[in-house]
């Protein structure tokens, strides 16, 4: 019996402490809820004022997220702008590099054909410069030989002349023995007196 009064005893109190303590849960949020609206009043605002604040900071946080979106979409939108004219400007840069090492190339291609050019003029101006100095000489050879000959030429004509001087002015000075000399004229011996060249008879 002892037992049995005991255990009803013991299952009172467990009840009454839990019943106790669901009550406190229960009252709790409203114990919690009359505290908050004490404060909220403490500081001039009610609980409207209050869900209308936490309504415009959610509206706050979701525009603010819109921008904050919006701004990462911009700044990827920039950064593959960046990249893009990074890789033109590689681009660009790797052309002018190309471009800068072709003119190396062609200058010295260009200098070197300069250079090949004027040696093969050298060479065809000297060997003209030289065979030209051959038919020079040539040329001077065949005119001192013409001179010559003109010379040879010219020494027989006077021998010529003064032998048919001779033998036309001697016979015409028997004639007339003043005559002393002679001159050309029109290609003809005309024997004279006191002219400047003279006969020998």
């Amino acid at each position: 019996m002892e037992l049995s009064h005991k255990h009803q005893v013991f299952l009172t109190v467990t009840i009454v402490i839990v019943m106790f303590i669901i009550i406190l849960l229960m009252i709790r949020p409203t114990i919690t809820g009359m505290q908050l609206s004490k404060e909220f009043q403490n500081i001039g605002m009610d609980l409207n004022s209050i869900i209308e604040q936490v309504e415009m900071t959610k509206t706050d946080a979701k525009t603010s997220n819109i921008k904050l979106e919006s701004c990462e979409n911009l700044n990827k939108e920039y950064i593959n702008q960046v990249e893009e004219m990074t890789k033109t400007s590689y681009t660009c840069y790797e052309d002018k590099k190309k471009i800068e090492s072709d003119i190396v190339i062609m200058r010295r291609e260009y200098e070197n054909n300069i250079t090949l050019l004027e040696e093969e003029l050298e060479s065809k101006l000297s060997k003209q410069i030289e065979e030209t100095s051959d038919d020079i000489s040539s040329y001077k050879e065949d005119i001192q030989r013409l001179n010559d000959e003109i010379t040879s030429l010219e020494e027989e004509m006077e021998l010529i002349i003064k032998s048919a001087v001779n033998n036309i002015c001697c016979k015409y000075k028997v004639d007339f023995p003043s005559t002393d000399s002679y001159f050309l004229s029109n290609n003809k011996i005309v024997c004279a007196t006191g002219e400047e060249k003279k006969i020998n008879c």
